[in-house]
């Protein structure tokens, strides 16, 4: 069975700050869905998996942004977690497998490539078919997504479905991550703030792509060389 974490010291249920402003997706990244559980009389917890499953909790003195991570094989029809409010802002990518989410009162089965981002008083868990084997890779933040128009609503979690590039981006920046907590010195808490913020804009930037300017609208002067007008005069 899983084992439910005291929580770090200054968690607390929130609003998330994002704006809930609509988009259109784009770049790879297809939503599936904004929703919203009903369960916010669930008790907080963090339900961490049996020992030998590869995970990081943060320490109760360390009053850091990150709060949890996860990563590695995981067999959920075996050992479930149970639904639950959560300690802070949980990111889930879908690495392998078909996971079962677990909301209050109805069951969705993910696939590889889906990336959630769950509001603290969303509450879920997670179960599996008896032998089914999935791989997932998971934060907990202690703060809200930076990025207007794409953290969840109070008590919801939105779900998209990425590309590879994406995909890719995301591995790496946990890797980052597990590396600063791994070997944490005086710079890991500013560094793990960096990180979440990577991931924020990575979703965001695919979400709702960065317009690209026509070559009408770049300034004659600083087309193709960069430089200016007056600098293409000097012997």
């Amino acid at each position: 069975m899983s084992q439910a974490s005291e929580l770090p010291e200054g968690c607390s249920a929130g609003v998330g700050l994002a704006s809930q402003a609509g988009f259109e997706p784009g770049g790879g990244a297809k939503v599936i869905g904004r929703i919203r559980s009903s369960a916010t009389q669930l008790p907080k917890a963090l339900h961490v998996p049996p020992p030998g499953n590869p995970r990081w909790v943060c320490p109760k003195a360390a009053q850091l942004d990150l709060l949890y991570l996860a990563w590695g094989r995981r067999q959920y029809g075996q050992t479930p977690i149970p639904v639950s409010r959560h300690p802070g802002w949980q990111y889930v990518l879908v690495n392998r497998g078909n996971p079962t989410l677990v909301l209050h009162g109805r069951q969705k089965a993910l696939s590889p490539g889906d990336f959630l981002v769950f509001d603290p008083d969303c509450a879920s868990g997670w179960t599996d078919e008896a032998d089914g084997v999935s791989d997932l890779l998971v934060w907990i933040w202690r703060t809200a997504p930076r990025c207007e128009g794409y953290g969840p609503s109070l008590a919801a979690y939105r779900q998209w479905t990425i590309g590879t590039k994406l995909w890719s981006q995301l591995e790496f920046l946990h890797g980052l991550c597990r590396q600063e907590v791994e070997h944490p010195d005086k710079l890991t808490g500013l560094a793990l703030e960096q990180l979440h913020l990577a991931v924020d804009i990575a979703v965001a930037r695919l979400v709702r792509p960065k317009r690209r300017l026509s070559a009408s609208s770049v300034p004659s002067g600083k087309r193709a060389t960069g430089k200016t007008a007056a600098d293409r005069k000097r012997p």
